[in-house]
């Protein structure tokens, strides 16, 4: 079928998708050995760690990861059996989200006039892709033909799970990123641009999105001996997790990883004159897995330090607070709160923030919090498995 149109094309791949994805589609004297996505960041799955995701063979279509409002190119090596010809390539194409399809552009180079058998390459230059972090599946159609007395015609489809982040991920996870990890932290910033806002969604994102339920006694998923986290466990065991302070932290670092960026994990707390440790007392909290709306929720901790995340600010999807430092309503997971008031502050005749109160020699002393006395203690996580 020949489209002389952008409604008869879209009709085509319509009709295309509803027969079902595949790499070549339609007989002629084309088949496809490969496709590449030179500018995809590697990508794995918790079934394949440590190894990358491996593009062809696999039937539910490759996954791809792009920046977000990028122009990618799609590389196919193709196999041509047929005469000697002057081919020319038409295309369309379009992402499928979850807030909705985009039509995107589609611009096909290289094909010449390639004479069999032999190996040609294709490249397929992908434009309009939104300018924000989404994910869907990605469809290519693409038409060839010669036209002329020959008339020689065939269709190919090309479809990839395409993940759209805030830029390209940060590899020091094994050096590359995780599908599950997409999946996370596309659908938590769905439609969000820059830096602080996917930071902002992924921090609400990890505490709302049902992974488990805070268990403050120890770390399950952090190894802090070896700077290793359990990635695959802590996948596993969704969404019944039972995430402390430093896996959650170590999580939303390594989200924000696969979306481009990185904050300083830490672990904070107070330290006494002969830098140990000293136990405090929360304010109520309400831990990841509960309903933060709901005050029945929140209840005092004591602790001798509190693991965290910090990027011009802290960032906390671990612990919910009910009011903000100057007692306002608020109910959620910190995000991008000064230390000063995330840690200790006194409004109202309250001491708010984190802490309540620290324990001296003496029993619970409620005293402001005195800044050159907290330590943050600066953690990383080097490796997942």
């Amino acid at each position: 079928m020949k489209h002389q149109n952008g409604f008869r094309q879209s009709i085509a791949v319509t009709a295309l998708l509803a027969l079902g994805a595949g790499s070549a589609f339609a007989d002629g004297p084309f088949s496809t050995i490969a496709e590449m996505f030179p500018g995809s960041t590697f990508v794995t799955t918790k079934t394949l760690f440590p190894s990358k995701y491996v593009y062809e063979g696999n039937p539910s279509g490759p996954y791809v990861c792009w920046v977000r409002g990028s122009s990618p190119t799609v590389r196919l090596k193709l196999n041509y059996t047929g005469p000697a010809a002057m081919w020319t390539v038409t295309g369309a194409g379009t992402l499928i989200t979850p807030t909705g399809p985009y039509p995107i552009s589609v611009t096909p180079t290289g094909l010449g006039t390639p004479a069999g058998p032999a190996n040609v390459y294709l490249n397929v230059v992908i434009g309009g892709l939104p300018n924000a972090v989404t994910r869907g599946d990605l469809y290519i159609y693409l038409n060839l033909g010669t036209g002329g007395p020959l008339h020689l015609e065939q269709d190919i489809l090309v479809d990839a799970q395409a993940y759209l982040v805030e830029a390209t991920p940060v590899k020091t996870m094994a050096n590359r990123v995780w599908v599950e990890v997409l999946n996370d932290t596309c659908s938590w910033a769905m439609l969000k641009a820059g830096t602080t806002n996917v930071l902002d969604a992924l921090t609400s994102g990890l505490f709302w999105g049902s992974v488990g339920f805070y268990d403050p006694s120890n770390p399950r998923y952090i190894d802090r001996a070896s700077e290793e986290f359990h990635l695959k466990r802590f996948l596993d065991e969704r969404p019944l997790a039972t995430p402390d302070c430093q896996d959650v932290a170590a999580y939303l670092e390594i989200a924000f990883n696969a979306q481009g960026g990185t904050t300083t994990l830490t672990s904070s707390g107070y330290i006494n004159a002969q830098n140990a440790w000293v136990p405090f007392r929360t304010n109520p909290v309400c831990g990841i897995g509960w309903n933060a709306l709901e005050l029945p929720t929140y209840s005092v901790h004591d602790f001798n330090f509190h693991a965290q995340n910090n990027y011009s600010g802290v960032w906390d999807s671990c612990a919910a607070q009910w009011e903000t430092p100057l007692g306002y309503p608020y109910a959620s997971p910190i995000r991008g709160w000064a230390l000063i008031d995330y840690w200790q502050s006194y409004h109202g005749g309250t001491f708010r923030g984190l802490v309540n109160n620290w324990q001296g020699l003496n029993g619970p002393q409620f005293l402001p919090f005195p800044p050159d006395r907290l330590t943050w203690k600066v953690e990383s996580v080097t490796s997942v498995n």
